[in-house]
């Protein structure tokens, strides 16, 4: 486990030095300050993994750098120590109304210092850990679940898969937290249309004994149930596209970088599945560009990024291979059709290690036309 980077912000000049003596003879990279107005500008540029914080600083006291701290987007998580001579209930309770996860009482002792920077540092660590496994998990069972549904609708599958790859390339030169909510949300947004596709409609009604329109209409959106889903309301807001009259409108200023995580996905949204439906109407490249550029006047920044993701991906040569040969992450080129003509995978799409595996065993029954057109693609976690 690499050593954490810690702030230390203290007005008084020996206990600075005593801490960061301490510190980095116990291996920890620190830095140090002597007053809230510097530690917040270094925080947002160089964000420590634990603030140890003095309460009585001059100008910004500590308990306002704290809420300070704690009113940041990267600053929210970040745990903040006091360090003070005030060891009343009242000063300690304010301490911890203002953000803080612990108080150490001056004069200290090197012991209570390591083990409480200790103690808040591996429970960081392990709510991180737990973070990235759950997203994870999320993320994955939601590939596997689409990668079935994918034999029953390939082509809208293809559309879901593209628009997914599409939006982890832009959230990631866009520099977005929290990208698995991105990828979710457009993982999912065409769901409705493969669950309630005809095909698969079909043998619901007959399992039923349904063919009332209505009763079809009626049922929840994947949208509503995933608002109902712990974690997920961000997603939800993601996919049900309401957007304020203004974040499109070029008479009114507006800064992506400044919008909530919902707003900027509905934007990333409406704007891959306008690219999409641009796409699939066989629409040219160059009035695809023009329309995109029309339509999203307000984000053009949104469109250049876009456009040049497309014509970095057109760049990449197309290989001819075999099914035997195809890996997880490889792009299709060109739709995979059963020698009757099935489509089984339709072109954009990014194989998986679960599609891969079931595209294999199909074609141990069925004859599936080779050579596969492919190129490579993004690099799939499963």
């Amino acid at each position: 486990m690499k050593k954490a980077n810690i702030l230390i912000v203290d007005d008084e000049a020996s206990s600075l030095k005593l801490l960061s003596r301490m510190l980095q003879n116990k291996g920890f990279h620190v830095r140090t300050l002597p007053n809230g107005e510097l530690a917040l500008k270094s925080i947002e540029n160089h964000l420590p993994d634990i603030l140890l914080l003095d309460v009585g600083l001059p100008g910004i006291d500590g308990f306002e750098v704290c809420r300070r701290v704690k009113q940041m987007k990267k600053g929210s998580n970040l745990p903040v120590i006091f360090i003070s001579a005030y060891d009343d209930s009242e000063h300690i309770e304010k301490g911890y109304k203002s953000g803080a996860v612990d108080f150490i009482r001056k004069p200290f002792s090197k012991f209570e210092v390591y083990q409480k920077i200790n103690l808040h540092l591996n429970s960081t660590q392990y709510e991180n850990e737990l973070e990235i496994l759950l997203t994870e998990t999320v993320l994955g069972s939601i590939r596997s679940l689409l990668d079935i549904l994918g034999f029953m609708n390939p082509d809208l599958y293809s559309r879901s898969n593209r628009l997914a790859r599409l939006m982890c390339r832009m959230v990631e030169s866009l520099s977005l937290e929290n990208a698995w909510l991105y990828e979710t949300a457009a993982l999912l947004i065409h769901l409705d249309e493969i669950i309630y596709s005809t095909e698969v409609q079909k043998e619901t009604d007959t399992y039923t004994g349904t063919t009332d329109e209505s009763v079809i209409r009626s049922r929840p959106h994947i949208s509503e149930i995933m608002d109902s889903v712990p974690r997920m309301n961000s997603v939800a807001a993601m996919m049900d596209g309401k957007l304020s009259h203004n974040l499109l409108d070029e008479r009114y200023e507006v800064d992506f970088n400044t919008l909530s995580v919902e707003n900027k996905g509905r934007i990333l949204i409406k704007l891959l599945t306008r690219y999409e439906a641009l796409l699939i109407n066989d629409i040219e490249y160059k009035m695809i560009k023009h329309f995109l550029e029309k339509e999203f006047r307000q984000h053009i920044n949104l469109v250049e990024r876009l456009i040049s993701i497309l014509e970095e991906e057109e760049e990449v040569r197309i290989r001819k291979v075999k099914i035997s040969d195809l890996m997880s992450g490889d792009l299709i080129h060109a739709d995979i059709r059963t020698q009757e003509g099935i489509l089984l995978i339709g072109s954009g799409t990014q194989l998986t290690a679960n599609l891969l595996s079931m595209l294999r065993k199909y074609s141990r029954h069925e004859k599936v036309v080779e050579p596969i057109y492919i190129k490579p693609g993004l690099v799939i976690k499963q």
